[in-house]
């Protein structure tokens, strides 16, 4: 069979493939995640928060925010993960994870174990991924968003560490995303600034 000249000089020029660690694609999700800034709704809701950090779980697990006044959709009232922090400016906040697309059906059941039975706040490094992300090159929020961000970003981190930990490959846990609530003291759900 003949070759189309032009079919010819492109497979010629095209440049030579290149094989990437795991390690350095996890770190670029990681930065990537980092610099996005997912659209949050500013919903109000008229109930007040109240007691949104008294209730520890057993053990010191974690600790559980009023999730019935935050403006979750259906397919968010079954999160693979729940993570309930407190701002440095008092909000009140509670991120959600999910997977859309498990590449490993194992390891999305584990993360539903391990969550349900660690606090994923306390073994994430927020403090260290906040330093991290002041080295980036690119500008990073600051303050409430900035601290946003960085538990957004050490919760997924530690996650992807333990499930490796647990023997699943790196790529096992694909697909996720996440929601974030804040809530002010008179309930009202707010977006870190």
């Amino acid at each position: 069979m003949a070759t189309d000249p032009i079919d010819a000089l492109l497979d010629t020029s095209a440049p030579a493939r290149q094989e990437i660690a795991t390690a350095d694609v996890r770190g670029m999700i990681m930065d990537a995640r980092a610099h996005a800034q997912p659209s949050q709704p500013r919903a109000k809701k008229a109930a007040l928060v109240t007691g949104v950090l008294a209730l520890l779980m057993a053990g010191g697990a974690g600790v559980a925010v009023a999730t019935d006044l935050f403006p979750w959709t259906a397919a968010q009232q079954d999160p693979y993960v729940s993570v309930s922090y407190t701002l440095p400016s008092g909000l009140s906040c509670e991120q959600r994870l999910f997977l859309l697309d498990a590449d490993d059906p194992a390891a999305a059941e584990w993360l539903k174990d391990f969550a349900a039975e660690n606090d994923l706040f306390a073994l994430s490094n927020v403090d260290g991924y906040l330093g991290r992300m002041k080295t980036w090159e690119q500008p990073q929020p600051t303050g409430d968003a900035g601290y946003w961000a960085a538990v957004s970003g050490a919760v997924w981190e530690t996650v992807l560490i333990e499930a490796e930990r647990a023997g699943f490959a790196s790529d096992a846990l694909t697909g996720e995303q996440s929601q974030t609530f804040c809530a002010d003291g008179n309930g009202d759900v707010v977006f870190p600034r």
